[in-house]
């Protein structure tokens, strides 16, 4: 199922390894803080187990959303398209005529 993972999180040792896990399991960086991706049930399982596990600061975050393989496929970008979306959303970005 594809997921959704925006964070918030202000030290940068953990906000790295945040963004290192979620790459590790497949997820796209859509922006800085906000990844997507088509992680199997169980890599996101570990990963939601393992950030509950971090030492957060009382001010960070880590949302998590399983969005379902249609609402990620009818989402829409405006302004700059992040690298690779095609390959999170399984829609082409060009069509060639």
């Amino acid at each position: 199922m594809p997921y959704v993972v925006s964070y918030d999180i202000e030290d940068d040792r953990l906000r790295l390894s945040v963004a290192n896990r979620l790459l590790a399991i497949g997820c796209l960086r859509l922006q800085r803080s906000v990844f997507a991706g088509p992680a199997e049930p169980e890599d996101c399982r570990n990963f939601t187990e393992w950030v509950d596990q971090c030492p957060m600061a009382q001010e960070d975050s880590v949302f998590v959303l399983d969005v379902g393989p249609e609402t990620l496929r009818a989402a829409e970008w405006y302004g700059k398209t992040a690298e690779g979306w095609s390959l999170a959303s399984d829609e082409p970005l060009v069509l060639f005529v």
